[in-house]
Order: C-alpha cells, then structure tokens, then sequence
C-alpha cells in the first residue's frame, strides 16, 4: 500500500499518509482494515489525479471513491474481509 500512495505522490501533488495502522471500528462493529495494517488513508490536492494514478499502478485491492466529500481516499487489501474494489464510505 504504501508503494501504490508513493506511486500516487510522485504523480500528483499534496499527497500525504492521513491514517495508517490504528485501533478502530467500522459503523457495523466490525474491526478495521487499519487494526491489522491492511488499510491506508491519504490526502490528495488533486483527488481526479490520485484515481488515475491509482488506476496506473494497477491497483486491485478496495478503494473508495468519495475522496472529495470525506477529504481522503482509503485504500485497503487482504485481511479475512475485502473491500469492493471501489466503495463508498458510510461516514466520515
């Protein structure tokens, strides 16, 4: 994950990490993707520009898709849930 943000900063501008591993729970209770390090969250001025270096570097694993309205893309893979390849999230 952190090689697919990389490949998205060198791309675009003001791309920074805004959540890596951490404790935490979704709105259904279930754990995050983050407790396990499966999950990545970051910033990007242009959000158009980060999709499409997303869609780029190949990326297969879950990905949401209101980056502009939550001010952040997730991006996550592996771990015994998947994410849909490009979600929305429930809040923010």
């Amino acid at each position: 994950m952190l090689r697919a943000m990389r490949y998205v900063k060198a791309r675009c501008s003001g791309v920074y990490p805004v959540s890596g591993v951490r404790a935490g729970r979704i709105p259904s209770g279930r754990r995050s993707l983050h407790n396990t390090g499966n999950a990545l969250d970051f910033h990007a001025n242009s959000y158009s520009c980060a999709y499409a270096a997303l869609r780029a570097h190949g990326w297969k694993g879950g990905m949401s898709r209101d980056g502009v309205r939550c001010n952040h893309i997730h991006i996550s893979y592996g771990g015994r849930r998947k994410e849909p390849y490009r979600f929305r999230h429930t809040r923010c």
